[in-house]
């Protein structure tokens, strides 16, 4: 959603001359043959020129070779293709931190950071009541207390694997 907002604002700025935004994955990077991935790469930073190519959970790719030839790729691109596109990769801070810290090519190459705080438990329970209220479904006032305790629970014990949102969904 962020990517699709900064899209749009680098559009209307003129810092970008589209507001198209591709958005991928590992899945949508990494092939199954060597030389393959790097020919994904080419074509999704193609296909973004002029706009954003959104990369979610950017550190999956330090798992193997495969991901060192897209961020390979990727690094040229960027390098070469200065002001064309931008790129925005997601993940959760650590890994997003370690991933950086191994290759001071991708470090330099993402001159802006932003982390994104977790949501509090009125944000929580705010989220919960959004989507509950999409389906039709109402609470009643117990109902909304011990779905603000169950909440409160949830965000004392939360771990780095938190879902912020994809809590109230589950």
């Amino acid at each position: 959603t962020l990517a699709r907002i900064l899209g749009k604002l680098f559009n209307s700025i003129g810092l970008l001359s589209s507001d198209k935004v591709i958005e991928c994955d590992r899945s949508k990077i990494v092939a199954k043959y060597v030389g393959h991935t790097a020919q994904n790469m080419q074509r999704l930073c193609d296909d973004a020129t002029g706009g954003i190519l959104f990369i979610f959970l950017f550190y999956t790719l330090a798992t193997d070779d495969f991901g060192h030839e897209a961020t390979d790729t990727l690094m040229k691109r960027m390098e070469d293709d200065r002001g064309k596109f931008v790129v925005i990769a997601s993940g959760y801070k650590d890994n997003m931190d370690a991933f950086m810290s191994v290759n001071p090519g991708l470090s330099s190459r993402f001159t802006h950071r932003m982390h994104i705080d977790d949501y509090n438990e009125d944000e929580l329970l705010s989220i919960f009541k959004k989507m509950a209220s999409k389906d039709e479904y109402v609470l009643s006032q117990a109902a909304e207390l011990k779905l603000m305790d169950a909440i409160c629970r949830l965000v004392v014990a939360k771990d780095s694997q938190f879902g912020n949102a994809r809590e109230m969904r589950n």
